[in-house]
């Protein structure tokens, strides 16, 4: 025959269950504070870190800047002369080509007509010597040639 005696108080009994209530409590009251502690951290070190790198960029923005302005300064100066050797290629391409001109006005032109220095070579001749020479000007009928 088997005696049991119950020397444990109902209260100091232990519970069947591998986790109690009153061990989950403990268990929550370190772990919650742990986790927001860590999150915290991570939040001020990451801080840290983007400020550390905010500066760094601030600095190599600094020192760039005249370099960036350069640049600008370049392709500005680059679009201008974009446009300007446009506006040459097409003046280029749309002028007339003076040698094939001349040729063609050298095939139009009959031979016996003078060139145009030819007769102001010839007009100058005559107003210095009108009629060839068989009248001479005194120094007031050029005066007046003159002015005209």
């Amino acid at each position: 025959m088997n005696l049991r005696v119950d020397l444990i108080l109902p209260t100091e009994q232990r519970s069947g269950n591998p986790v109690s209530v009153k061990s989950l409590g403990r268990m929550a009251s370190i772990i919650v504070p742990l986790i927001i502690v860590v999150i915290v951290a991570k939040i001020v070190w990451t801080g840290i870190q983007e400020e550390r790198d905010f500066r760094t960029l601030k600095q190599d923005l600094e020192l760039t800047k005249p370099v960036h302005a350069h640049a600008v300064e370049l392709m500005e100066t680059f679009k201008v002369n974009r446009e300007v050797k446009n506006e040459l290629t097409y003046w280029a391409s749309s002028r007339l080509s003076w040698n094939e001109q001349g040729l063609g006005l050298m095939q139009i032109v009959p031979t016996n007509v003078s060139s145009l220095r030819e007769a102001q070579s010839d007009r100058r001749q005559n107003a210095w010597a009108p009629n060839h020479g068989q009248h001479t000007w005194t120094r007031c009928e050029w005066r007046r040639r003159r002015k005209r």
